[in-house]
């Protein structure tokens, strides 16, 4: 699980590096002619509504009793989806970001990613998982969650060997109505416990005490606040927000001065990746200074229009190629950051991964 659990974020912080690394000072972006057309997201979809719709199996419990006790006529509150419900509720500083698992899984990219790892194996690297806790990750898994409280994973886990994965050494307890928690048997480990809630999320947690809290969202005993990541906001392949602070750990050591003025700058970004055929970031970026962040916005739009000259002037055409997809559109206290990777680039710089899988195919 640990390698699926990288495979797909690797597009998301790719694009994010690529913006990292030419963003500084400059002027305006010049005008260009227009670049190759990639899909952006920018809202949710007809097909993202239905999928939204059918998500939504969690009674809110809590919610009905209060609303009904306020108003006895009033109409219940509509149900909701277990994922969102279980994540940590809105507050400065933190992030969370869903992937698609299985939409990704099944996408282009998720494709040619499948390919590059059974070419380096030899075969699908997933078996002797599957195998051994029964759990099929290509199939089973839904949608993962990496917050700054820990990961959640979604799907079905019904037939799942959990003894496995502690190594027998842990019993679960019981925790609300339909949750087990496992305590993690050594002091060092990065996650304190684990809970399973109904065979069909996977919780990770720093202590017990989050692992409760995410499933007393879940069973309605904690009542329904501000979300961290609105079901308006669920649409492409990746979808989350991520904190100033996490963004700028992103960029490394050699970018300190950009990470502290994201911090200084900025309140929130909001990421959506779409890899239905191309693979395509859009972050925005907001902030309480109007000017700061407008001013933030057209420095990376004139460094962007820099590096693309810079880039055609040195023959480099895969750079000058991806420069001419990305731009900054600055707006009132927030700005709008576009990059993509074309399909057509990554399968000629990963045509290798399906060599030996095309020689062998019947």
């Amino acid at each position: 699980m640990k390698r699926r659990r990288f495979l797909f974020p690797l597009a998301a912080i790719l694009l994010l590096g690529l913006g990292a690394y030419f963003m500084g000072r400059g002027d305006e972006p010049e005008k260009r002619p227009e670049a190759q057309q990639v899909h952006f997201p920018t809202h949710l979809r007809s097909e993202e509504y239905q999928r939204l719709a059918k998500r939504r199996t969690l009674r809110p419990e809590i919610a009905k009793a209060l609303a009904q006790a306020a108003q006895p006529d009033a109409e219940p509150p509509p149900r909701r989806d277990p994922m969102l419900a279980a994540l940590p509720p809105a507050a400065p500083g933190k992030t969370a970001v869903v992937f698609e698992a299985n939409a990704l899984r099944n996408s282009p990219i998720g494709e040619l990613m499948l390919d590059c790892m059974r070419k380096q194996h030899g075969q699908n690297p997933f078996d002797e998982f599957q195998k051994d806790t029964h759990v099929d990750p290509l199939v089973d898994i839904d949608r993962v969650a990496v917050t700054s409280d820990g990961m959640m994973v979604s799907g079905n886990f019904t037939n799942a060997n959990w003894d496995f994965l502690f190594n027998h050494k842990v019993s679960p307890t019981s925790y609300g109505q339909s949750g087990q928690i496992y305590v993690s048997p050594s002091e060092d480990s990065e996650v304190g416990a684990v809970g399973i809630w109904n065979n069909e999320m996977f919780l990770t947690g720093k202590d017990v005490a989050s692992v409760q809290a995410a499933i007393d969202r879940l069973e309605g005993r904690t009542p329904p606040g501000p979300q961290l990541i609105s079901e308006e906001d669920t649409y492409g392949e990746v979808y989350g927000v991520i904190s100033p602070s996490d963004l700028g750990a992103m960029f490394g050591s050699d970018n300190k001065e950009l990470a502290a003025k994201l911090s200084e700058v900025a309140s929130e970004v909001k990421l959506h990746v779409d890899a239905q055929s191309d693979v395509a970031m859009v972050a925005d970026l907001s902030g309480p200074d109007a000017e700061k962040v407008s001013d933030l916005g057209k420095s990376l739009g004139g460094v962007l229009s820099l590096a693309r000259l810079k880039a055609q002037a040195e023959g480099d055409q895969d750079l000058a190629q991806l420069l001419d997809l990305a731009e900054v559109d600055p707006d009132d206290g927030r700005f709008r950051a576009k990059l993509a990777l074309p399909m057509s680039l990554l399968e000629q710089k990963l045509a290798w991964c399906r060599e030996k899988s095309d020689a062998g195919a019947p």
